[in-house]
């Protein structure tokens, strides 16, 4: 979703519509994005649960009570569910609708991937901080629905800092025929650097959620397309412009997907990536 134009031709105050993530106060975030509109509803945007819960503590906020937003329209959240964001997918209530970016196949997909690129992996650990992913069992189950399917030991480890996730590289890495799925939550992304250092360095073939973590060195990526959610997120934003209301709306699941293959790191891990799986990649980097 492009970037807000700045305030300018100010209309009632009731009439205006924020859209602001980030902002830590409702005045800095009216100061800094103003939109009019004859829906006389104000929003505001939250990427991810964190952001999300932010900005319901902002609007529940006592001392905020001259706050007039109205809704919150969310992207990028894996169980908007199970974390309490939502009464209903297909009625959230209330005041909040959005898009999640889980959907139930992607670990199958995942596994199919890895299969196909590193035909030798028996075995492949899944890496999470249980904190920054409380909805991991998601993707556990996900994972576990195709592991008898392509006769794969999935193996689930939590990590919680730096040094865990060293630990844990360095060990797959020295087991043979392992892989590494990197599950999506903020940890791994802080640390990604640091992972595909790893994976490189012990020669393990890694998939990886967001397209970043292939662009930057990592094997393989796989999963939403979240250019799209962004787009999809504006068509909803306009709707709600225009009168909808956000109970009416339902929470979307995502619709494209993306699979980046990095063929450098392919190449120094001495895997040949077959054509059917050359053919259908979104993306190649070279």
């Amino acid at each position: 979703m492009s970037a807000l134009p700045p305030k300018a031709d100010i209309r009632p105050r009731d009439q205006d519509v924020c859209f602001g993530p980030k902002a830590d106060s409702c005045s800095a975030a009216k100061s800094r994005y103003s939109i009019t509109s004859s829906a006389r509803a104000n929003g505001v945007g939250g990427t991810s649960i964190p952001s999300a819960f932010a900005v319901l503590r902002l609007i529940t906020n006592s001392n905020l009570v001259d706050c007039t937003y109205r809704t919150i329209v969310f992207l990028t959240v894996t169980d908007p569910l199970g974390q309490g964001l939502v009464s209903s997918l297909a009625h959230p209530g209330g005041n909040i609708t959005g898009f999640s970016v889980f959907e139930v196949s992607l670990g199958t997909k995942w596994l199919e991937i890895l299969k196909q690129i590193a035909p030798g992996v028996r075995r492949v650990t899944a890496m999470f901080n249980p904190e920054t992913a409380p909805y991991y069992g998601l993707y556990l189950q996900s994972i576990d629905a195709g592991t008898s399917l392509l006769g794969i030991e999935s193996i689930p480890i939590q990590v919680h800092s730096q040094a865990d996730i060293e630990n844990v590289i360095r060990k797959v890495g020295g087991e043979p025929d392992s892989g590494l799925f990197v599950l999506p939550d903020s940890h791994n992304i802080v640390h990604r650097k640091r992972i595909i250092e790893l994976t490189a360095q012990y020669r393990l073939p890694a998939v990886y959620y967001f397209r970043y973590f292939a662009t930057d060195g990592g094997l393989i990526s796989y999963g939403p397309d979240e250019m799209d959610l962004f787009r999809r997120t504006a068509g909803y934003v306009d709707q709600i412009l225009k009168g909808a209301r956000p109970s009416d709306l339902p929470v979307q699941q995502p619709a494209k997907f993306e699979l980046v293959i990095n063929l450098t790191t392919a190449k120094a891990l001495g895997l040949t990536i077959p054509p059917g799986i050359l053919s259908i990649a979104d993306d190649l980097v070279e």
